[in-house]
């Protein structure tokens, strides 16, 4: 195995001349940016890989960020997931990933185990809000940066990344109103969530604006395609007015959709529906889906972004976090349609 030795030798320069430009270091005398990159090359002709470990005990960092997500089964967050990756290894950063399966216990558990493992920082994806305050003042105790994925901040120290939940709901609400649609039904979930209480809000307050408050109908649900599927098979036998679904995310959508066509009905010549997130699958359902997009990957790199900025800046949260808000845009494909 190569040794820092090895690679001074060879280049005609000092061993700390070579850890001080392999670990981006100033030197106290200029180096040459032709003598850099000649070492740079020596150290990738032998192959040399720098120890993890001692690099730690030096520069008292690991390299290494902690990401929570709520679910890795949920295609949501594979774009966000891609768009952190991208921007760590272009910084010469490792991530370690942990599915906590949508239990806090295990969030609990994961979030523990980075803080014993002393990585550099942590990016939770998702069920951010169920932080409790105790949690949240230990990991602030820690002197980690956290940043908080899709779900608004739950400490005003600890930065954001998300998009405009409220205006994406109006948006689509306000979509199928405009297509004569007035006795639409809100699928959320029935488990307490900031965004989705925000998503609730946008659909209320588009109803309540076109004076359609009374027709307002909110039917609560899980969050997968299964529990979609369900939730509107009981729409269809207890709500036999309803022409239009806007659905908390497309996984649900999905699940809708297929209840409505098991039940002999039309999209969107009987039902009309719109989902949220924007996910792969939504382009290639049958029929397209007509949803909100979230800019899932741009969120992933303005996250690892951010995150490293506060490590290089004082590696802690700093005195108050910032919150990153994206736009909201709505995508109409296939499963929306005039009322008939």
């Amino acid at each position: 195995m190569a040794t820092l030795k090895d690679i001074a030798q060879r280049a005609g320069v000092s061993i700390s001349t070579v850890s001080k430009i392999l670990n981006d270091v100033p030197t106290p005398i200029q180096v040459s940016d032709l003598t850099k990159q000649k070492v740079i090359n020596i150290a990738r002709d032998l192959r040399y890989y720098p120890n993890m470990f001692a690099r730690s005990l030096r520069t008292n960092r690991t390299g290494i960020i902690g990401v929570v997500v709520s679910d890795i089964k949920d295609p949501f967050f594979s774009e966000i997931i891609n768009g952190i990756e991208r921007t760590f290894n272009e910084n010469d950063y490792y991530f370690m990933l942990s599915s906590v399966e949508n239990s806090l216990q295990k969030e609990e558990i994961y979030l523990s185990r980075f803080n014993k493992l002393n990585v550099d920082g942590i990016l939770i994806l998702g069920g951010a809000q169920r932080l409790t305050d105790n949690r949240v003042k230990n990991l602030l105790g820690c002197g980690v940066p956290i940043i908080v994925v899709g779900r608004a901040s739950p400490h005003p120290v600890i930065s954001s990344v998300t998009v405009e939940n409220y205006n994406g709901a109006y948006k689509a609400t306000e979509c199928l109103i405009n297509l004569g649609h007035r006795d639409i039904i809100h699928v959320t979930p029935s488990e307490k969530r900031a965004d989705a209480d925000e998503r609730m809000n946008g659909y209320l307050h588009a109803l309540n604006e076109h004076g359609l408050k009374s027709k307002s109908n909110i039917m609560k649900s899980g969050i997968d395609a299964e529990s979609g599927y369900s939730t509107c098979m009981e729409i269809v036998e207890k709500c036999p007015e309803f022409s239009a679904i806007f659905t908390y995310n497309d996984m649900l959508a999905l699940g809708c959709m297929r209840a409505i066509k098991d039940k002999g009905l039309r999209i969107p010549a009987d039902v009309s529906i719109v989902g949220f997130d924007d996910i792969p699958m939504a382009r290639v359902f049958d029929p397209p889906l007509t949803t909100i997009v979230q800019p899932r990957e741009k969120m992933g790199v303005r996250a690892a972004e951010l995150l490293l900025k506060l490590l290089k800046e004082d590696g802690g949260n700093g005195d108050v976090g910032e919150n990153i808000i994206f736009p909201t845009e709505i995508v109409i494909r296939n499963t929306t349609g005039k009322k008939s």
